[in-house]
């Protein structure tokens, strides 16, 4: 029989846990719908009272396009480009935060103060609050710029825009002929430094072949792919560079060759006349003197003789005497001359040998003087098409808006002000009324009831109209009737709640004739002389029990050691 209240107590519980808030929220509002209208009227009240008081802040516009063309792009080559560490692009960001920079800013903020009439310094607006009317902002994905100003002062919003604008596209001018001027000091200092180094390496060249009996190279001469080449080899060089090399070897060649032939003519007999005819023909010596023409007439002569007489004949031997002379005669003086040819050949030899790092060391002179006067040609065009790009006047940044006011002002808005302040006054009204509740201690929700008792609720009962209610009055009737205790406390301490309870109580057992002893205890004091009671229940009501006297009750009770089985709610 205990076990069902504490079932429907469990059940109860969790229905009203499961109860959003909101209904909680609304009935407390309600409560105190007073006092928060009061208070957020008036803050409402005091907010627009306030906006009307602020100044209007008007706001002006204007766009311009960064242009994003790389400086001196036709003018600098790849090498010239890494050595000067010049970036092919420009950071956009990097460039709107040199445009939010003092260094740009100032003549505006200057202006600004001016005609403000804030000449004293203790009047003056510091910068970095000023700077937070001026908005510069980059466009998402694009390198368009857009620039707002705001001010208090309309008529000063349009001279600030336009001085704006002719900074900004005078920035871009100045920036891009500042870059210019840097580069052109850069390639005249450059200039200068490699017209000395220039000449003294030619110099050192033309001194070193000089004394070494070589032949001076011009740089102008020099093959380009010889001078950006780390090699020594003879192949990177023109046949001018080689011509003392090459003039040895072939001299070394031709001694093998001119050794050869005189070895070759030695070794031929009378017999071999064809050859020795032969080798004469390519001795221009030999062939100026006609010795091998008249060596081929005696051949041709002798075969004319043999087709008509025979070997005996007087004529033909006196031939073949002649034609042996005239053989003997031809090897001979081809010897001597293959030997005078090797003679010279040999002196040439000897004249054009050098020691073998002379070559080596005249080739790294011509190349170093030759990169020099490279470099040189390079700085000196380089120059040409800088002053050429300073002449030509720089594109500025391009305006596509032109600066405008606003036709309304952007803030104070007073709308905004005033619900702001009514937000805020209802806040405030609301946490004064949670303030006073909490002051006076009474309990206002079912779950704040559940959690003081600790105990379940055995039923809601309406004083408007549940006295009068057969089912209310039979419910109550038949839970204390099933109840095991013949004595029963009715405890309320609310005073309100004293004549409802002794009606209840004579309800419950007079006019039903209920064979239990109901006692009904109306205050603290009676509790330890009035109740002897087996089963205990206590009568409160929302809005008019206080958690505090229901703790010093529940605490009197755990004294007295009387358990508290239930409560019946009274609304």
């Amino acid at each position: 029989m205990d076990n069902k209240p504490n079932l429907k107590y469990i059940n109860q519980e969790q229905s009203l846990n499961d109860e959003f808030d909101l209904t909680i929220i609304l009935s407390f509002l309600l409560r105190n719908k007073k006092i928060i209208g009061f208070i957020a009227i008036i803050s409402f009240l005091i907010g627009c009272i306030y906006s009307l008081t602020l100044k209007r802040v008007w706001e002006g516009q204007f766009q311009i396009v960064l242009n994003q063309r790389s400086e001196n792009s036709r003018i600098i080559n790849s090498n010239l480009a890494n050595l000067l560490n010049r970036s092919t692009s420009n950071d956009l960001k990097t460039q709107v935060g040199i445009l939010n920079s003092p260094s740009v800013l100032m003549p505006i903020y200057d202006l600004v103060n001016s005609k403000n009439n804030s000449n004293s310094e203790d009047n003056l607006l510091p910068f970095n609050i000023w700077k937070r009317s001026l908005d510069v902002e980059l466009e998402k994905d694009t390198s368009i710029l857009n620039i707002a100003y705001r001010d208090t002062n309309k008529d000063l919003i349009l001279p600030v825009l336009k001085n704006l604008s002719s900074i900004y596209q005078e920035y871009s001018g100045r920036k891009n002929k500042v870059s210019q001027q840097a580069f052109k000091l850069y390639l005249q200092k450059q200039i200068g430094v490699y017209k000395k180094k220039s000449s003294n390496s030619i110099k050192m060249a033309q001194n070193y072949a000089i004394d070494q009996d070589l032949i001076f190279l011009s740089p102008k001469n020099i093959d380009a792919s010889f001078v950006n080449s780390n090699s020594l080899e003879t192949s990177n060089l023109t046949p001018l560079n080689v011509s003392i090399e090459e003039i040895r070897v072939n001299a070394a060649n031709k001694i093998r060759i001119l050794d050869s032939q005189i070895k070759k003519i030695t070794e031929l007999n009378e017999k071999e006349s064809e050859n020795i005819q032969y080798i004469g023909s390519t001795i221009p010596a030999l062939i100026d003197q006609n010795l091998p023409q008249e060596l081929q007439e005696i051949e041709i002569e002798l075969v004319d003789l043999r087709s008509k007489y025979t070997e005996d004949d007087r004529s033909i031997k006196t031939l073949v005497e002649r034609r042996d002379l005239m053989i003997e005669l031809l090897k001979e003086r081809t010897i001597k001359y293959l030997k005078a040819e090797r003679l010279e050949t040999e002196a040439l030899m000897e004249a054009s040998m050098r020691p073998k790092g002379i070559l080596l060391k005249y080739k790294e002179l011509i190349r170093e003087s030759s990169r020099d006067e490279l470099t040189l040609i390079n700085l000196e065009n380089d120059l040409r098409l800088v002053e050429l790009e300073e002449a030509k006047a720089p594109d500025p940044w391009q305006l596509i808006t032109q600066p405008k006011i606003m036709s309304n002002p952007v803030a104070p808005s007073r709308r905004k002000i005033g619900i702001i302040a009514l937000i805020y006054g209802f806040l405030f009204g609301s946490l004064i009324a949670f303030l006073k509740e909490f002051k006076t201690g009474k309990i206002f929700y079912l779950q704040s009831m559940d959690k003081i008792l600790s105990v379940p609720l055995i039923d809601k009962i309406s004083t408007k109209g549940d006295f009068e209610n057969p089912r209310k009055i039979n419910f109550l009737f038949n839970f204390i009737k099933n109840q095991t205790a013949k004595n029963i406390s009715f405890i309320s301490i609310d005073n309100n709640n004293h004549s409802l309870v002794e009606r209840l109580s004579y309800l419950i057992c007079e006019k039903n004739k209920l064979n239990k002893k109901i006692n009904c205890i109306f205050s603290k004091d009676e509790l330890s002389s009035s109740i002897d009671s087996e089963f205990v229940l206590i009568f409160v009501s929302l809005d008019e029990s206080n958690s505090q006297e229901i703790k010093d009750l529940k605490f009197k009770l755990n004294l007295l050691n009387v358990k508290l089985n239930g409560y019946i709610l009274l609304n």
